[in-house]
């Protein structure tokens, strides 16, 4: 069994898609494991310097973050929510 959450961002009230720009300007810098992600990959293996990590999923409809350790990827997951201005759903 894993632990999952989801970052969903609405405009006008209807869903949007999570802008792409924003994922990668706050993910890539963590991104763990850079070689298996081509452009256009919407998949990050996320590592923050004390070493929590957390697998990241982009879709259209919204964000997936499974398996978040305990540790400072949470700060990078808040920061990416706030930065798209998303929801969190646990």
């Amino acid at each position: 069994m894993s632990y999952g959450l989801g970052l969903y961002r609405f405009l006008d009230g209807e869903p949007a898609e999570p802008d792409m720009d924003v994922v990668r300007a706050v993910l890539s810098p963590c991104d763990a494991a850079p070689e298996k992600a081509a452009e256009g990959d919407t998949e990050f293996w996320i590592r923050a310097a004390d070493g929590s990590e957390a697998e990241v999923f982009v879709f259209d409809s919204g964000i997936g973050v499974e398996r978040p350790q305990t540790g400072d990827v949470w700060k990078i997951i808040i920061e990416l929510a706030d930065r798209l201005g998303a929801g969190i759903l646990i």
